[in-house]
């Protein structure tokens, strides 16, 4: 019903209860079908428009779809080697290209998803149906239905955890219930095609002893019958019951129970069959029973055919069985010993493995049930020692292999299983690299699914019986990307430099050591004299172990300093020297973290220059994982230097896209938060900016990403308030700070240099705004950034206007002197940049000339640049500085009673404001525009009367207010 007549294709999956692992087969079989249905009846225009698509959205990462979709190939030409080469992650890229498949397919043919026994889904499945739930969220031509038991679920299970992350999604809960007594008469009066008054009394003791389980209730209706309680009487022809011999009839109080008894009535080889089948899991291939029959000596399908038509199992297709009912399998399985069962999983394994290790061509799917019947037989079912050892070792290629298919979470279950059959006390003397080998995969697996109690006890292990520092590393780096991730930047730096001096490198030195600015002074040199075309030629060569650990190592400390410790991130280490062998090696990041130091040690065409290269070493082969990366370091820390701010806000969104496709979640939401970051002084409407910021921090929230979480629910409560007004609470989020005071008062990020930059930013600018000056914060912007406490970035500059602009006023009212050198040393700095990119900092310039001017009494030269700051701002579609700037020059004006003048701006400012999108700014100077005007607050101005009043000269001009 849900794709017929709707253009519409229905497709459903069932989730297996054993924890067969086959990593992605569930999902990745539906989106398989999918293409082949698609590319079975689209038109030849659909193709080639979702072939264009597809080429566009995930160009050659469609590649890692070959091996779970592999009828992609149907509908791309873009399918390449599926390597992971060109991604950081390779979970998370899956998750986005599984949505965007979905997504593509979608826009031309309807599709509904039926997902049942959703409880035994794993937790990688469940990433990919939220990632294809998240992609098609709003199209009306995509509709989920989900399955699942709730007396199957614990608490902390994956399905727990992922249905309290879907809330956010408009899905709608029914609950079924057992079948009622009166549901249960109708049922029976159906069947047996006999008044519903003449089948009540059955119908009471069926539902008496199933409690209304249909498939309890159908499973004793059948036993009933074969047992002769029920029975059909031919003359006269009807259905009768013998309510005396079923009431004292012993019948078993649960379905499990019941069906046990059942099977147990069968012959004896059909039970073999079930028992068999109810190892391995539902459904089952027939080229496995195929193996087990030569290895069992019997023929499995011709007892799996009477289990058939018992109906037991139902047959999926000409390949593959499944059971009736996961119930059903229990059942089956549940009639083995404990013993039994693990003696049984044990010998299939070891069977269909011997089957797969002589016919090398035989896909992963043999392999994977191999490998996880072994498993789940145990260390202790097999004594052979070097049979273990073996195990070990496909349990640590089944792991890599997961890996390359996206599935971290069977690839750290399957390392875990290595490690449970190698001999706790001797395997780090008898099998020591092996051991390592399963260590540092489990650990670096437990560290990207954010499992640092699990990165921590595997690590401790490794410290104690590693032969060497080298050996170490790899844990080493687990740890202190597992801190990283778990905003513990502190902790996070110790680990980091600990694994600096063992690589023999030195750590970073903080700005004031004395070596430092001989350093980077060489190092600046180095540079100038080699040209563009030298740096972009230098010849590849080839990472060594070492190279791969530091250049991630040093990738996520450039993040961790930037939390705790900026003064170190001018540091070039080992200087000149070092940039020639990274680029060798032909990372763009790094080249990427040189340009931000040079910009912020005051060498901004240099660090613009060299940020250029680092955009152009993206195209070198294997290089395009690094884009996320390197558009987040250069677009934020120095393309501003030279281009307009609004077109680098634009960039950021590249920097995102290319993120979620490689994988690289961490660099795509930093790219989203720094496009929201410079969206805000780029002039963005306010109401665009609120609608963002709060999104994206709930899928922060959802995805436990803390690093830029607080950031991005700070800009939204900032703009929240311009909107709203200083009153401004969010009640409907729990876990975050509900206001802004709130916020301050939160512990979470105190320890974060940048975010109390970016903290005081935001409170000069609602100070300014607000006209409330009561509650300054402690740490000025400029200050912080003189003392080289973060990287420049646009949204500080903001900070430093409006710390500038609070300073001037209060030292106008105050005649304080340490206002006037907050001031002084803002303008300053502003003039500097100004000489760099005019678009972005000539109208801030221009306006702190002016406050400058008109601080110091020369009113003249005031009135002079208040009006060329306007018409900058306006010119560089900065709206909301250009209402600024109006509503300043609006005050100095009407101080020297120029009222029509001042009338003008203050009615500019107000219609600026009102298009950034700031209602509760625009209601204060109407305020306090009627305080000063009266009724003419609702008179309006052209563009054309703004221009001629800032062209107007001041002579003559009327004191009179205006009519």
């Amino acid at each position: 019903k849900l794709a017929a007549g709707r253009n519409r294709y229905f497709l459903e999956a069932k989730f297996d209860q054993n924890e067969n692992v086959n990593p992605l087969n569930t999902i990745g079989a539906i989106l398989n079908t999918l293409c082949d249905l698609f590319a079975e009846d689209a038109t030849p225009s659909q193709l080639i428009s979702v072939a264009e698509t597809l080429e566009t959205a995930i160009g050659s990462q469609a590649g890692l779809l070959d091996g779970v979709v592999p009828s992609l190939a149907k509908l791309t030409r873009c399918l390449v080697d599926g390597t992971s080469i060109e991604c950081v992650d390779v979970a998370a890229s899956m998750q986005f290209l599984f949505g965007k498949l979905l997504e593509v397919l979608s826009d031309h043919k309807g599709v509904a998803l039926f997902l049942d026994d959703l409880q035994w889904a794993d937790p990688a499945s469940l990433l990919l149906i939220t990632s294809m739930i998240s992609k098609t969220k709003g199209k009306g031509s995509v509709f989920f239905a989900c399955c699942f038991r709730d007396d199957d679920m614990k608490e902390g299970d994956p399905l727990t955890v992922w249905l309290t992350n879907i809330n956010a999604f408009p899905f709608q809960t029914l609950h079924l219930e057992n079948m009622s007594e009166e549901g249960v008469n109708e049922l029976v009066s159906e069947t047996l095609r006999l008044f519903p008054r003449v089948t009540r009394p059955l119908a009471f003791i069926l539902h008496h002893k199933t409690r209304g389980n249909p498939l309890f209730l159908r499973q004793l209706f059948e036993s009933l019958k074969d047992q002769g309680c029920i029975s059909l009487s031919v003359s006269p022809l009807l259905w009768t019951w013998d309510m005396d011999e079923m009431i004292n009839l012993e019948i078993s109080d649960n379905v499990l129970s019941l069906m046990m008894k059942e099977m147990q009535r069968l012959p004896s080889e059909v039970q073999l069959g079930l028992r068999v089948a109810s190892c391995l899991g539902s459904p089952v291939k027939y080229s496995i029973f195929d193996i087990l029959s030569k290895d069992l000596g019997v023929n499995l399908r011709a007892f799996l055919d009477q289990a058939t038509q018992k109906g037991f199992l139902v047959e999926v297709d000409e390949t593959c069985i499944r059971f009736s009912h996961d119930k059903i399998q229990q059942a089956a399985y549940d009639m083995m010993a404990i013993q039994d069962r693990l003696d049984n999983h044990m010998r299939f394994g070891l069977a269909i493995c011997s089957h797969v290790l002589d016919r090398a061509g035989d896909s992963d799917e043999l392999f994977f049930a191999a490998v996880n019947q072994i498993n789940r037989g145990g260390a202790d079912t097999l004594p052979d020692s070097k049979q273990k050892v073996m195990v070990a070792t496909w349990n640590l290629k089944a792991g890599r292999r997961s890996i390359e298919l996206s599935d971290y979470s069977t690839a750290l279950k399957l390392f875990e299983h290595g490690i449970s059959f190698l001999d706790q006390e001797e395997r780090w003397v008898d099998q020591y690299n092996l051991s390592l080998d399963l260590f540092d995969a489990a650990a670096e697996m437990a560290c990207a699914l954010n499992n640092g109690a699990a990165v921590g006890k595997l690590s401790q292990e490794v410290g104690v019986h590693a032969k060497c520092d080298d050996d170490r590393l790899n844990c080493l780096y687990a740890v202190s990307k597992a801190l990283l991730m778990s905003f513990k930047f502190v902790d996070a730096k110790k680990v980091a430099f600990r694994m600096l001096e063992q690589f023999g490198e030195r750590v970073p030195r903080p700005s004031d050591d004395v070596g430092l600015v001989k350093d980077m002074e060489d190092m600046k040199a180095v540079l100038q004299r080699m040209s563009n075309d030298t740096i972009m030629d230098l010849k590849e060569t080839t990472p060594t172990r070492k190279d791969v650990l530091l250049l991630k190592l040093y990738h996520d400390l450039y993040v961790v300093l930037h939390g705790v410790d900026p003064t170190r991130l001018a540091d070039p280490s080992d200087g000149s020297n070092h940039l020639v062998e990274w680029s060798k090696l032909h990372v763009a990041p790094c080249i990427a973290q040189f340009s931000d130091m040079l910009v912020a040690t005051g060498d901004a065409a240099l660090g613009y220059r060299i940020s250029s290269l680092a955009l152009r070493l993206l195209d070198r082969i294997g290089a395009k994982r690094y884009t996320s990366a390197v558009f987040s370091m250069v677009k934020a820390t120095a393309s501003w230097v030279a281009e307009p701010l609004q077109s680098i806000s634009e960039s950021f969104l590249i920097g995102y896209n290319h993120g979620q496709r490689s994988g690289d979640l961490k660099s795509a939401s930093i790219n989203y938060w720094f496009y929201l970051e410079n969206s805000y002084p780029s002039g963005q409407n306010l109401s665009f900016v609120r609608e963002k910021s709060r999104t994206f921090a709930l899928e922060l929230l959802q995805r436990k990403q803390q690093f830029v979480l607080y950031g991005t629910w700070a800009l939204y409560l900032q703009a929240s308030a311009f909107v709203e007004g200083l009153g401004f609470e969010e009640q409907e989020v729990p876990g975050l700070p509900s206001s802004w005071d709130n916020l301050l008062k939160s512990n979470a990020t105190k320890s974060i240099m940048m975010q109390r930059m970016m903290y005081s930013s935001h409170q000069y600018t609602r100070a300014f705004l607000f006209e409330q000056y009561d509650k300054l914060p402690e740490e000025g912007v400029l200050d912080c950034i003189l003392e080289g406490n973060g990287n420049l970035r646009p949204a500080l500059f903001c900070g430093v206007l409006f710390e500038a602009l609070v300073s001037f006023c209060l030292m106008r009212q105050t005649d304080q002197d340490k206002y006037r050198r907050k001031g002084e040393a803002a303008l300053a700095f502003m003039r500097k940049w100004s000489k760099c990119n005019e678009w972005n900092f000539e109208n801030k310039r221009l306006l702190l000339e002016a406050e400058m001017m008109h601080s110091c009494g020369q009113h003249e030269q005031a009135s002079q640049f208040y009006q060329l700051s306007i018409i900058s701002a306006r010119k560089h579609k900065f709206v909301q500085e250009e209402a600024v700037a109006c509503e300043v020059a609006a005050k100095f004006y009407y101080d020297r009673e120029l009222h029509q003048k001042a009338h003008r701006l203050y009615a500019h400012s107000i219609l600026c404001y009102k298009k950034w999108g700031a209602s509760a700014i625009v209601s204060r100077v109407e305020h306090d525009l009627q305080g000063k005007f009266g009724s003419a607050v609702t008179q309006s101005w052209s563009t054309d009367d703004l221009l001629e009043t800032i062209l107007t000269p001041e002579e003559g001009s009327s004191k009179r207010r205006p009519e």
